[in-house]
């Protein structure tokens, strides 16, 4: 009866016990809150996006994050276009 008792208990603690791998820190996109044990398998967002890849602070819609936009003219006719500006000034 003894070792039935002691089996079952040993059973009951490795079943409870078992450990979880992923991500344990929260900064990470692929952050999991069961996760006991560390397997270096995490991500982060890029600068000024979120985990989805969705631009954090765009305030006209353009799909380009204000952070990275560079201003200036954007016609090609015009002989002061700048050929790296995302953004035309109005």
């Amino acid at each position: 009866m003894r070792l039935l008792l002691l089996s079952f208990s040993i059973l009951l603690f490795s079943i409870t016990y078992s450990q979880s791998t992923g991500y344990s820190y929260t900064e990470a996109c692929n952050y999991d809150d069961a996760a006991t044990d560390d397997d270096g398998s995490c991500w982060y967002a890029e600068m000024y996006y979120d985990c989805g890849g969705n631009g954090i602070n765009d305030a006209d819609g353009d799909d380009v994050c204000d952070e990275l936009e560079i201003s200036g003219c954007t016609d090609p006719k015009s002989c002061n276009t700048e050929f790296a500006t995302n953004r035309t000034l109005n």
